[in-house]
């Protein structure tokens, strides 16, 4: 019988017991990405089908609220929030009055 130097040996030991083992798990991990690749595209389906259903739902809220406002305007109805004239409109009117007073007490000489 031939003698086996320690590079042989570890050689061997490595072919014999951890190589089978290695191309096991390899089977097992391409089994794995299988089963998450099958995962992936069922929740990308479930995804894009909620998305759809959102995108639909949201449309016809629009549609309400759009022949809500319709209903609404016509009939004289806005909301406090919604004026059309300046928060500041009445502070400018109330201007030259302000600067009347102003200049009065400013000047007034009276004792």
């Amino acid at each position: 019988m031939k003698r086996m130097g320690l590079y042989d040996q570890v050689k061997s030991a490595f072919q014999d017991l951890i190589a089978p083992e290695l191309h096991a798990i390899r089977g097992d991990i391409h089994r794995l990405d299988q089963k998450v690749d099958g995962v992936d595209a069922r929740l990308t389906t479930k995804i894009d089908s909620g998305i759809g259903s959102l995108r639909t739902e949201v449309g016809s809220l629009r549609t309400e609220m759009s022949s809500m406002k319709g209903e609404l305007v016509p009939h004289g109805y806005r909301h406090p929030g919604a004026s059309r004239r300046p928060r500041s409109a009445p502070l400018v009117a109330r201007l030259p009055r302000l600067r009347a007073e102003l200049l009065t007490a400013c000047y007034d000489t009276r004792p």
